[in-house]
């Protein structure tokens, strides 16, 4: 099986989101984001989860559990922009509510990736954070593929 990645396709989406963070652009490119952004996000979590099994059983990975939707809650925040500029899910553990105990989390912007282990106690802040953004890579399954230029 192939590893899942995000192309160069994903990246330019991201870059071009960023600027027009508009719900009508959006909408007139949503097929873009499902093919471009969405599917490889799902892609990385399906192989997530039949690796975890071998190494962390405890670890929740799946489309409905893990990805984190497009759209933001503005209700509460200064910032009005409707969409996010990043693709990220989060693989909790198993039996425990989405932000509390240990969790992993994969995040792609327009200009990083980003991989952090999270414990989290009694739904506050983090207790702890490691955070490497070679953490796929160092797993031997690139995310983004590099030119070799």
């Amino acid at each position: 099986m192939p590893s899942p990645r995000f192309t160069p396709k994903t990246l330019s989406f991201l870059r071009a989101l960023k600027r027009h963070n508009d719900r009508e652009w959006f909408k007139a490119r949503k097929a873009e984001y499902e093919r471009d952004v969405r599917a490889p996000m799902v892609a990385v979590i399906e192989r997530l989860s039949d690796d975890f099994r071998g190494f962390a059983p405890e670890l929740v990975a799946s489309e409905r559990v893990s990805l984190y939707r497009v759209y933001r809650d503005t209700r509460f925040s200064a910032d009005k922009t409707p969409l996010k500029t990043h693709i990220a899910a989060n693989f909790p553990w198993q039996g425990l509510p989405k932000h509390e105990g240990a969790s992993t989390y994969q995040g792609t912007t327009h200009d990083s990736e980003r991989s952090s282990n999270r414990r989290r106690s009694g739904g506050g802040p983090a207790a702890s954070t490691a955070s490497s953004s070679s953490a796929c890579r160092a797993a031997s399954r690139p995310i983004i593929p590099r030119s070799r230029t």
